[in-house]
């Protein structure tokens, strides 16, 4: 019905995370959960890491979805990350990142959203 897709890997020390598609509320939570749970164990790890959020085919996420991203976006805040970059090729979804980011858990120049995948990794191995 939603055709949605995740995967998640490690690639040297950048963790990846890929969605795609349309995705109901309830998965939305549960995809939330699981990279939220990945974030914990790269830390519980000790080696300093990066990540990419993927999102390119990702449609415009259920409104409801933001208190989930917010957990999300506390969780990479309070980790060891050393970056965060996020591509997005949707324009209603890149406006709503876009929109959540720097309101209550700012990274500050650790983070980068982009439309752009191949500047994206660049400036994550930088």
């Amino acid at each position: 019905m939603f055709n949605f897709d995740y995967k998640f890997k490690l690639e040297g020390d950048i963790l990846i995370f890929k969605a795609t598609g349309f995705t109901s509320y309830e998965r939305a939570v549960e995809l939330v959960n699981s990279i939220i749970s990945e974030i914990k164990k790269a830390d519980r790890n000790g080696n300093p890491y990066k990540i990419l959020f993927d999102m390119r085919g990702l449609k415009a996420l259920d409104v409801r979805t933001t208190t989930a991203i917010t957990e999300l976006d506390k969780a990479v805040y309070e980790s060891a990350v050393l970056k965060v970059g996020t591509v997005l090729d949707n324009i209603i979804a890149l406006v709503q990142q876009r929109r959540l980011i720097g309101t209550e858990y700012d990274m500050g120049k650790r983070a980068l959203v982009t439309s752009d995948y191949n500047k994206c990794i660049t400036w994550l191995k930088e």
